[in-house]
C-alpha cells in the first residue's frame, strides 16, 4: 500500500473513532440560536432567537417544543415537536400527526438519506448525499460536520440554515442562517461571516456572568460602560438587529448616549481584549 493512501485511510479512521466517542445531542433545553433573516426581499430583516424550554409525551414518544421570538421578551410556542435518538442519532420532526426524519448525524463520507420536512405539504422527500466530513471544536471536543450536496450540519447545532431547514432553506418567504449559537448563555460558535453577536436575551439585572462590566445609568438617555480592561468595541442594536451606532473607545470606559433614539427595545454588545459583554435597554 503506498504511503499516502495508508495516511488517508488512517486519518479517516482516526476521524471516525473520535467522532463516536461523545455523541452532542440537537435537541436540549440548555440550548439557544440566534439566526439572521437572509431573504432577498427589503428590510426590515429580523434576528429570530430558538429555543427548547419544555417537552411533552405524545404516542408515548418524548418531544421537546420549540420557541421563538423577535425581540428576547415575547417567546411564542411552535406548533410543531421534535425527538431525538441518541442511539441512532437521528431526529424527527411532527406536524400535524405526520412526522418525517430531519437528521441523521450517523451518516459518513458517501452515505446517503432521505429526509422529510413535514413543516411543509410542498416540500417532498429530498435524498442527500454526503460529500465530507469535517470536525469543529467546542469545548475541547470535536463536532462531526457533514458536508451534503443539499447542507451542511453540525453535530449539535444543526444546519446552518435553520434547525427546521434542514436539506433546504427554500420554505416559502423563509430563509435563515445561523450566526451564534450558545449552550447554558454561553456563546460556543460565532459565524465567521459576522464580527460579533446580536445578543438578545440577557438584560441588565440578569447579566451574573459579565460582573466585571458595568453599566451605569447616568440619567437622560446617557450611559456609562465600565470594565477593568480596554473595551475595543462597542454596538447598539434595535429589534430588528440593525446597528444604529458603533463606538471604538479602546478605553476602560464608553459613554453611550441615546437621547436620539425612539422609544423601544435595544441591545448593547461590546468586547474587551478579553471577553464579550451584552446588556438590553428599554427606552421609554
Amino acid at each position: 500500500m503506498k504511503p499516502k493512501i495508508f495516511l488517508t485511510l488512517l486519518f479517516a479512521v482516526i476521524m471516525q473513532f473520535s467522532f463516536g466517542q461523545e455523541y452532542h445531542k440537537l435537541v436540549d433545553t440548555n440550548k439557544l440560536w440566534n439566526y439572521y433573516d437572509c431573504y432577498a426581499g427589503p428590510p426590515p430583516h429580523y434576528t429570530t432567537l430558538y429555543r427548547f424550554t419544555s417537552d411533552t409525551l405524545i404516542n408515548g414518544e418524548k418531544y421537546f417544543i420549540p420557541e421563538a421570538t423577535h425581540d428576547s421578551m415575547n417567546w411564542y410556542k411552535e406548533n410543531y415537536y421534535l425527538r431525538e435518538e441518541d442511539s441512532t442519532k437521528r431526529v424527527y420532526i411532527l406536524y400535524n400527526n405526520n412526522e418525517g426524519l430531519i437528521y441523521d448525524f450517523s451518516l459518513n463520507t458517501g452515505d446517503s438519506v432521505t429526509i422529510l420536512n413535514t413543516l411543509s405539504v410542498s416540500n417532498p422527500p429530498i435524498t442527500i448525499h454526503v460529500i465530507s466530513i469535517d470536525s469543529i471544536q467546542i469545548d475541547g471536543f470535536y463536532r462531526k460536520i457533514i458536508n451534503s450536496d443539499f447542507c451542511t450540519w453540525i453535530e449539535g447545532i444543526g444546519d446552518k440554515m435553520g434547525i427546521t431547514n434542514p436539506g433546504s432553506c427554500f420554505l416559502v418567504g423563509n430563509c435563515l442562517l445561523l450566526v451564534c449559537y450558545y449552550e447554558n448563555d454561553s456563546l460556543k460558535y460565532l459565524n465567521p461571516d459576522y464580527d460579533s453577536c446580536f445578543y438578545s436575551f440577557v438584560n441588565i439585572n440578569e447579566n451574573e456572568n459579565e460582573k466585571q462590566v458595568l453599566l451605569k445609568d447616568m440619567g437622560n438617555n446617557s450611559y456609562i460602560i465600565q470594565t477593568k480592561s480596554s473595551i475595543e468595541e462597542v454596538k447598539i442594536y434595535n429589534v430588528l438587529g440593525e446597528k444604529m451606532r458603533k463606538y471604538n473607545p479602546f478605553s476602560n470606559q464608553c459613554k453611550i448616549n441615546m437621547s436620539s433614539f425612539s422609544s423601544g427595545i435595544y441591545f448593547i454588545t461590546g468586547k474587551t481584549s478579553n471577553k464579550l459583554f451584552n446588556f438590553k435597554i428599554v427606552k421609554p
